[in-house]
């Protein structure tokens, strides 16, 4: 089960079904006539999804590793390739896009904060754009919750909702 934003999950479903077709393997999310299921349960929505085996290691323990950093950024390097063909067009700026910061109400209090951070992205989004750094469909929050290990490998990728068309650099930062 999952929490999901209902405005997302199509996407995120062709996502997965793009994945998958070039063997990286997702949770993809189960299906009733075609579409994922997307259940409300009061304010929340979720979904249900294919199981998954995976360690129950601790993913601290294996960030110190060279090995298994290296095997992050092969990762991303996969699903990258993976989604090159994807129409990225159809695919909504999300939080890494400057489109996006600019929509987003921050609260009074989160304000000083959020210009802070929109100063510094827009920077970098300029640096970038000089630099003429590559584009591609990037996972946009491939962080310690959003993969799955057996091992010191990286078996499932999780979490598109955050998929965005934008700087491939973005991805690793």
């Amino acid at each position: 089960l999952r929490d999901q934003k209902p405005e997302n999950i199509n996407l995120e479903f062709k996502l997965q079904k793009a994945l998958i077709a070039n063997g990286i393997n997702t949770p993809l999310f189960l299906e009733l006539r075609g579409a994922p299921i997307l259940i409300e349960s009061g304010t929340d929505f979720i979904t249900l999804t294919k199981y998954i085996e995976s360690d129950s290691i601790r993913h601290k323990d294996l960030k110190r590793s060279r090995e298994f950093l290296k095997e992050i950024g092969l990762t991303l390097a996969k699903v990258q390739s993976a989604l090159k063909d994807f129409p990225y067009k159809s695919v909504p700026p999300n939080y890494l896009h400057p489109e996006y910061q600019q929509k987003y109400n921050f609260s009074k209090e989160e304000t000083p904060t959020s210009e802070a951070i929109k100063n510094v992205i827009d920077r970098l989004y300029i640096l970038f754009e000089d630099l003429k750094l590559p584009k591609t469909l990037i996972h946009g929050d491939l962080n310690d919750g959003n993969y799955l290990t057996q091992g010191n490998k990286i078996t499932a990728v999780l979490d598109l909702e955050t998929s965005e068309h934008n700087f491939r650099i973005l991805d690793i930062s």
